[in-house]
């Protein structure tokens, strides 16, 4: 029975439809962004996208680049979404990578460029400037062509030819976000998008036609690419969009949005709706009216049944309503969504089985929230790995999944594809993608358990145990090489990270200073801050026979607290003090004293120890915790700031300089013209 694909008629791809959307309705807005999460609007309509993606294209095509890659380079805004419908058009696959990784995760800009062999960089003017100077050392980038966007002519998109586009053509590389050293490219052919896009939207994440959706997430993950900004123009939807940090710098600025814009359709990881609950105050909300938000989307990590109970009841007030939660599952290798909630939702939350695959990753006790049923045309069976047979309804196994979403592979890596890609059930069945993830069935309804692979999940996020050890390792001497454990454990109902590594520690060893250079390194290979780093006497990590790391039992041990512990350094969770106004007069070395105590206090050391040539990111702070701080300066100085201040101004010299300045002016304005200083944000 051929498939139904709800809204978009016959079309066999994005391409098509986005031309019909432009000759349909072309005055209709498609994209809206929100430049620094606030009011002022950026907007795109059907026939501006369908010329600009023409435009680009014509570049491609005039560089010959039909069927080969590209590496894109863009901060979250319509540019970013007119050069990947320019590559579509193009038909060039492209790879999108996070510019911020100049500096820090440096390695795994450069691991992409490595695996895909682009044959150009699509950019910006601005950051093809700043790409030829971070990357001048690295031969592969600095010699890739670089062509930039906001430069084309206009009148390039009359030249555009339809270069012809098949469904099995390579449609983009989505790299998985979990390997800092060995990324691997996903293949999303432009069938699978289709299939994806077509059985996804609709009952399971609520998406008409006459949708209205406000996303945050990040356009660099299967999450916000797919369903963030490739949905919209498939249905002829309108969506507003923000960019990441700007959310997590105001999370309020979410529910404003979608407020103001009434949208029906919104969503984002499990960690967005515990942010909401922990930050957002009675006097933010006021006047948010959130009753005609009908579809909450949460996936991407462990849906908690705790979080949405919160979230539900915190703003009940504003008109949010807690059958509105949409809570998915889904993975790059899938190209988004493997299964998901009905509409109306009917998900549910049930005793956990606790009979594992392998007796180790399932939950035991407490309840799993119901992803829903598969897509249409999709197939989930939950497998023994081991034996390879197929699980009774209620008991735990790997999660397999088979259909026309499921990706052609992983790029240049034949070998993993067969394996990840190719399983079968001992039966002949198949082939299945091999998820890594643990769940079960029940009332065909799929619930998601634990990982098979000791995958970390941390606010959305893929990161691999193994990565962490390894920069662990490398950052003092005194760390026992191959003896450490990276992983996770639940705190006040988020995920956090914890290190655990055993010491040769001599009699001039600092305990400390070894913990806080683990905590360091951590942070800046991998933008988490560790909840606990635990420093252990030598053959105290849990092994196998053959010598390989037993991360579960080590996780046991530590919250059963019965690890050979030298010391251990927790993140100090003690909430701040709300910051107030400051004095009505503050200088550079006012700024900077209380950068200096709230450097200290987060990073979790003497103000005494904190370098003012040091960026926040060295003193231990990530990205969740620097953009909160932004937060809170915005507060303390009665003005809006811009979410890259921390990286314009990268140590607390010169920003407190910058801030002293910026405070100066804004004064001297406000006293000259009569009006009083602007809210932050």
């Amino acid at each position: 029975m051929a498939l139904r694909r709800p809204y978009a008629g016959d079309h066999e791809t994005l391409v098509d439809l986005v031309r019909r959307r432009a000759l349909e309705r072309p005055e209709r807005r498609t994209f809206t962004f929100l430049v620094d999460g606030g009011e002022r609007e950026e907007s795109i309509t059907n026939a501006e996208l369908d010329a600009q993606a023409r435009a680009i294209a014509c570049l491609l095509q005039e560089r010959e680049l039909s069927g080969e890659r590209v590496l894109l380079l863009f901060l979250p805004g319509l540019e970013l979404i007119t050069a990947l419908f320019g590559c579509l058009y193009a038909k060039t696959a492209a790879a999108l990578a996070y510019p911020r990784q100049f500096g820090r995760n440096r390695s795994r800009l450069l691991s992409m460029a490595a695996d895909s062999q682009p044959s150009a960089l699509l950019t910006t003017s601005m950051m093809a400037k700043q790409s030829a100077q971070a990357f001048a050392d690295a031969p592969l980038l600095d010699a890739l062509p670089k062509l930039t966007t906001d430069d084309v002519d206009p009148a390039r998109a009359a030249s555009w030819r339809n270069p012809g586009i098949r469904p099995d053509d390579l449609a983009l590389l989505q790299y998985t976000s979990g390997s800092t050293r060995a990324p691997r490219g996903v293949m999303v052919t432009h069938a699978n998008l289709m299939h994806n896009l077509g059985s996804a939207t609709g009952s399971f994440l609520g998406i008409t036609a006459d949708s209205r959706g406000v996303l945050w997430l990040p356009p660099y993950h299967d999450m916000g690419l797919i369903g963030g900004i490739f949905a919209w123009p498939y249905l002829g939807a309108t969506v507003t969009l923000m960019s990441p940090m700007a959310f997590l710098q105001r999370p309020v600025r979410w529910l404003q949005a979608i407020s103001r814009t009434k949208a029906t359709v919104s969503g984002g990881p499990n960690f967005g709706y515990d942010l909401c609950v922990r930050k957002i105050t009675q006097t933010e909300s006021a006047g948010v009216d959130l009753t005609s938000w009908t579809a909450a989307w949460n996936g991407a990590e462990t849906v908690r049944t705790e979080t949405q109970a919160r979230f539900a009841e915190t703003f009940r007030s504003r008109g949010f309503r807690g059958e509105a939660f949409r809570p998915c599952y889904g993975l790059a290798e899938a190209t988004l969504i493997v299964t998901g909630c009905s509409w109306p939702a009917t998900s549910v939350s049930r005793p956990a089985s606790p009979r594992a695959a392998d007796g180790a990753g399932a939950r035991e006790t407490g309840s799993i929230v119901s992803c829903g049923r598969p897509l249409r045309g999709q197939r989930v069976v939950i497998a023994d790995p081991e034996h390879r047979t197929r699980r009774a309804p209620g008991e735990v196994g790997e999660i397999w999944v088979a259909g026309p979403s499921v990706a052609a592979g992983y790029w240049g890596r034949p070998e993993e594809s067969a394996r990840v890609f190719g399983a079968t059930l001992a039966d002949g069945d198949g082939p299945f993608l091999r998820t890594g993830d643990l769940g079960f069935l029940r009332d065909g309804e799929l619930y998601v358990a634990g990982r098979l692979k000791d995958l970390i999940i941390i606010r959305g996020r893929n990161i691999h145990p193994q990565d962490v050890e390894h920069t662990a390792e490398r950052c003092h001497p005194a760390l026992r090489p191959g003896s450490g454990a990276a992983f996770s454990v639940d705190v006040d109902g988020t995920e956090n990270l914890v290190v655990v590594f055993e010491v040769n520690a001599g009699p001039a060893t600092s305990l400390s200073e070894v913990a806080e250079a683990v905590r360091h390194a951590v942070v800046l290979g991998h933008e988490v801050h560790p909840h606990a780093v635990v420093l252990i006497e030598p053959r105290g990590i849990p092994k196998t026979s053959s010598g390989k790391i037993q991360r579960g039992a080590t996780r046991d041990s530590f919250l059963a607290g019965t690890l050979p512990v030298l010391t251990e350094v927790r993140a100090a969770t003690a909430p701040g003090q709300r910051p107030g106004r400051g004095p009505e007069r503050m200088d550079r070395q006012w700024i900077q004293d209380w950068l200096v105590t709230e450097l200290a206090r987060r990073a979790d050391v003497d103000p005494e120890r904190i370098d003012l040539d040091a960026s926040w990111h060295d003193h231990g702070l990530d990205s969740l915790q620097s953009v909160a701080l932004v937060r809170e300066l915005e507060e303390l100085l009665g003005i809006a700031l811009p979410e890259t201040l921390a990286w314009d101004h990268p140590s607390t010299t010169a920003l407190a300089e910058h801030l002293a300045r910026l405070t100066a002016d804004t004064r001297h304005t406000a006293d000259t013209s009569g009006d009083r200083l602007p809210a932050g944000g």
